[in-house]
C-alpha cells in the first residue's frame, strides 16, 4: 500500500480526495431539497430585516418561509413553478432538433468524415476544432469523439492516448465556446432570466439563448489555436518516449485505419449539408431586407429586439431538426413520421434527468425569490467588494477561481448555476455589471476544472477508452494528460474574459459587460 502511495504525485492525491469528498456530496436533487430546508430555518431568524438597495427607491423585507401565507401559497404554486421555469422549456424544445441529428447517427458521420479526410498535419487541428463544437452533440460527445481522435491519431502513428486527452479537453474545456449556440445555453438562459427576478432593478431585463454568442465565437477561435499548441508542444513531447505512456504491446499503430462512410451515408451527408444551406437561406431572406418578416416592425431592427431574436429558440431547433430529418431520410433510417417522432422520444427520454432536476431547482428558486434573501446577500458581498475594492479586474479573476474550486465537487452545470445565479446574479447587477457578464465568467470556471474532476461522468468513459490501449491506464493517467489544458485554458479564459471587461466588448448581440 506504502508503495502504491508513493506512485502519486501531491497534485494527484489532491485529486484523489476531491473524488472522495465529491462522492460524498448528494444527488444534486437531495442537495435542492437541503437548501430549502435551510432557507426554511434561515428565513425565520432574518425575518423582517429592511434593505435599502442602491440605485432603488424600493425598500426590500425579508420574509419568513415558515408562515400559514406561504405555505398556502407555495403548495398551490408548485405545479407552476415547475411548467414556468424557464429553462425547461428552452432546453425541451431544442433537444426535440439535436435528438434528430443525433440519433440518425449525422453528428457522428459528419464528424468521421471530416476526420478521415484530413491530412496527418492536420488532424490535430481539425480534432480540435471538432471537440470545441462537440457540446452540440451533447452527452454523446465524450463517448464518439474521444473514440474517434485516438483512432485518427494511431492512423497516422501517434499515440492515441493523446488524441483522447485532447479531444475530452477541448470538449470539457469549451463549454463557454462554440461557433453556434446549443441546448447547454438554453439551460442557463432560462436560470440566468429567474435569478434576474431576485432585484427590482433588473426585473425587466431580457434573457436570450444568444446572449454570450460573441463570447463564446471568439472564445472557440482562440481556444483552437491554444488547444493545438497544448497537443503539440506540451502533451505529446511528455508523452512520446516516456514509458508511463507506452501503449500494451499487442497494440500494433500500423494496424490502424479510419473507417470510410458507405455511399449511403456520404449521400446522406450531401443531402443533409443541401438542406442546411436551403434553410439558412430562407432564414436570412426573411431576415436581412428591410421591413423583412424577422425584422421589428416598429424600429425596423434586428438586436436586440425583434422577432428574430425572440424565435431564436425554435430557429435553433430547425437548424438541427431539418438536416437530422433529411439525412436519416436519406440513409433509409426514417422511413415514416413514427421514426421521427421516436428518435424526438428519445431525446426526451434523454433529459429525464434534467427535467428531475428542474423541478426541484424551480421550487428552491420559488422559496429563495419569496424571502428576498438573495437581495439581501447581494447588498452585503457587493457592500463587502466595494470596501475592499475587488471590483473590476480582481472579481473577474476571484469570482472565476471560486466557480473553478465548486466545479471540482458539483459539476452538473445546470444544477450548480441554479444554486449560485440567485445570489451573483443580483451582486454582479449591483456593481453595475450584466446578468450576460454574471453567466459568461460563471461559465469559463466551470469549463477548466470540468477537465479534470473525477466527478466528471465524462472522465470515467475517457478512461475506459484510454483502456483499449492501455489496460492499466487509470485516474492518474487521464488527469496528467489533462492537467495541461486544464492549466493553460484557465490563463487562456481568464485573459479573454479580462480583455472583454478591458475593451468593453460585446458579450453576444444587444448584450453588454455593463448595465
Amino acid at each position: 500500500m506504502d508503495t502504491k502511495k508513493k506512485d502519486y504525485s501531491i497534485f494527484q492525491r489532491f485529486m484523489l480526495g476531491v473524488e472522495k469528498v465529491g462522492n460524498k456530496i448528494p444527488h444534486p436533487m437531495t442537495v435542492f431539497i437541503l437548501l430549502i430546508v435551510i432557507l426554511f430555518v434561515v428565513s425565520h431568524f432574518t425575518q423582517g430585516k429592511i434593505i435599502e438597495v442602491p440605485g432603488s427607491d424600493k425598500e426590500v423585507i425579508t420574509q419568513s418561509l415558515m408562515t400559514k401565507e406561504f405555505m398556502h401559497q407555495f403548495l398551490k404554486t408548485i405545479p407552476k413553478n415547475f411548467t414556468d421555469f424557464a429553462a425547461l422549456r428552452y432546453v425541451l424544445v431544442i433537444m426535440l432538433g439535436t435528438a434528430m441529428c443525433e440519433y440518425t447517427g449525422l453528428f457522428k458521420a459528419a464528424m468521421g468524415r471530416v476526420v478521415s479526410k484530413a491530412s496527418a498535419r492536420m488532424v490535430t487541428l481539425i480534432i480540435v476544432t471538432i471537440s470545441v463544437n462537440g457540446n452540440l452533440a451533447l452527452d454523446s460527445a465524450n463517448v464518439f469523439i474521444p473514440a474517434l481522435a485516438a483512432i485518427a491519431y494511431a492512423a497516422i502513428g501517434r499515440n492515441p492516448l493523446i488524441g483522447i486527452a485532447t479531444s475530452f479537453s477541448c470538449i470539457s474545456g469549451a463549454f463557454c465556446a462554440a461557433f453556434i449556440f446549443d441546448s447547454n445555453d438554453a439551460a442557463l438562459a432560462g436560470i440566468t432570466e429567474l435569478a434576474t427576478k431576485m432585484l427590482p432593478m433588473i426585473e425587466g431585463y431580457e434573457v436570450s439563448v444568444a446572449m454570450n454568442w460573441y463570447f463564446q465565437l471568439i472564445g472557440a477561435l482562440v481556444l483552437i489555436p491554444v488547444g493545438v499548441f497544448i497537443d503539440e508542444k506540451i502533451v505529446t513531447p511528455m508523452v512520446e518516449g516516456n514509458p508511463r505512456y507506452a501503449l500494451d504491446s499487442e497494440f500494433k499503430l500500423e494496424s490502424v485505419k479510419m473507417d470510410e462512410l458507405s455511399s449511403t451515408e456520404k449521400k446522406g451527408l450531401r443531402n443533409a449539408g443541401i438542406s442546411l444551406l436551403a434553410y439558412i437561406i430562407i432564414v436570412l431572406v426573411l431576415t436581412i431586407p428591410q421591413n423583412s418578416f424577422f425584422r421589428n416592425p416598429e424600429t425596423g431592427g434586428i438586436m436586440p429586439n425583434s422577432p428574430f431574436m425572440d424565435s431564436m429558440v425554435v430557429l435553433l431547433t430547425l437548424l438541427f431538426f431539418i438536416p437530422g430529418v433529411t439525412y436519416g431520410i436519406s440513409i433509409g433510417d426514417i422511413k415514416s413520421e413514427k421514426d421521427i417522432a421516436n428518435h424526438m422520444a428519445k431525446g426526451i427520454a434523454s433529459m429525464s434527468s434534467f427535467v428531475i432536476l428542474i423541478f426541484f431547482a424551480a421550487q428552491f428558486f420559488a422559496c429563495f425569490n419569496y424571502t428576498n434573501l438573495a437581495t439581501a446577500i447581494a447588498v452585503g458581498g457587493t457592500n463587502l467588494i466595494n470596501e475592499f475594492n475587488l471590483v473590476g479586474i480582481p472579481l473577474v479573476i476571484i469570482y472565476i477561481l471560486i466557480m473553478t474550486f465548486i466545479n471540482l465537487f458539483v459539476v452538473s452545470s445546470t444544477s450548480k448555476w441554479a444554486m449560485v445565479a440567485p445570489i451573483f446574479v443580483p451582486m454582479f447587477a449591483l456593481l453595475g455589471y450584466s446578468p450576460a457578464f454574471a453567466q459568461a465568467l460563471y461559465r469559463v470556471g466551470n469549463s477548466v476544472s470540468n477537465i479534470i474532476t473525477p466527478l466528471s461522468s465524462g472522465l470515467t468513459i475517457v478512461l475506459g477508452i484510454m483502456t483499449r490501449y492501455k489496460k492499466d491506464a487509470g485516474l492518474g493517467t487521464i488527469i496528467s494528460l489533462t492537467l495541461p489544458f486544464s492549466i493553460g485554458l484557465l490563463i487562456t479564459w481568464t485573459l479573454l474574459s479580462v480583455a472583454f471587461l478591458v475593451f468593453q466588448i460585446p458579450l453576444g448581440p444587444g448584450y453588454g459587460i455593463f448595465l
